[in-house]
């Protein structure tokens, strides 16, 4: 998913100096931690920060409980990503270790 976004995705970039006005569409989160960063400190002459970011939504749907979809924008519209839940993954490496350990077993009998 990253990868995809990294190439793919439609992001958004700001310049900020201190005292200027954080882009609207940040969470809350990342606003706070910004601001705290961007304060000008005593006997500073001059910063400028360079923001690059990509709005992301992540989102489940109940009848489909093994997959979990990304959304973020690109060039041509909202592009939408399906990838296994932390769940499926889990559940797919338990039937590797297993098939892995019997495989094992089979051998060392053999």
């Amino acid at each position: 998913m990253r990868h995809l976004a990294k190439e793919t995705g439609s992001w958004r970039t700001a310049t900020l100096t201190p005292g200027d006005p954080l882009p609207h569409d940040l969470l809350v989160a990342h606003r706070n931690a910004l601001a705290s960063r961007l304060a000008e400190a005593p006997g500073e002459v001059a910063r400028c920060a360079h923001l690059r970011y990509l709005p992301v939504v992540r989102g489940t749907v109940p009848d489909d409980p093994h997959r979990v979809f990304y959304a973020f924008p690109e060039q041509d519209g909202p592009k939408v990503v399906a990838v296994p839940s932390p769940r499926r993954v889990a559940q797919a490496a338990i039937v590797i270790l297993g098939a892995a350990v019997l495989l094992r077993v089979l051998f060392a009998v053999l």
